[in-house]
């Protein structure tokens, strides 16, 4: 994804942002945005979070993802979220016993995501999707 941010520079020497232009949404419909950046672009007014749905206020129109996973705490067997890191341990034990984590990077059992892990409509991201620049070596396969 690639934004643009609008800024009022009527006073020049504490310019704020108004707003973002949509560049691009990238090649797929899926995005992570980090929490940082999340919570500033909602303080800045730009984006809104609630009810499931993160919401670019573009100047274009509002881009409506729909959020699969938030920031927390999320067990790598069942996906399930959990509220901390005690309760991770607990639930890993209790729910799955001596079972080897499904993640090789999450031996515990759950692993922490700092973002929001959502979704465009397939319409919104057709309409801002990004050309492909480079395709690779002729014949090679995307990975």
């Amino acid at each position: 994804m690639q934004l643009k941010r609008l800024y009022d520079t009527s006073d020049p020497k504490a310019p704020k942002i108004v707003g973002v232009s949509v560049k691009h949404t990238g090649v797929k419909p899926a995005q992570t945005f980090s929490s940082r950046l999340v919570s500033r672009a909602v303080a800045e007014g730009w984006m809104s979070l609630g009810k499931g749905r993160l919401v670019l206020h573009a100047k274009e129109g509002d881009l409506v993802y729909t959020v699969l996973r938030a920031s927390g705490l999320y067990c790598c067997h069942c996906g399930a979220m959990l509220p901390n890191e005690h309760d991770a341990r607990a639930h890993v034990a209790a729910t799955h016993g001596a079972k080897k984590s499904p993640d090789a990077n999450n031996p515990s059992g759950y692993r922490a995501v700092d973002g929001y892990e959502t979704t465009l409509d397939e319409a919104a991201h057709k309409k801002f999707c990004a050309a492909r620049p480079f395709q690779g070596l002729v014949g090679a396969k995307e990975g």
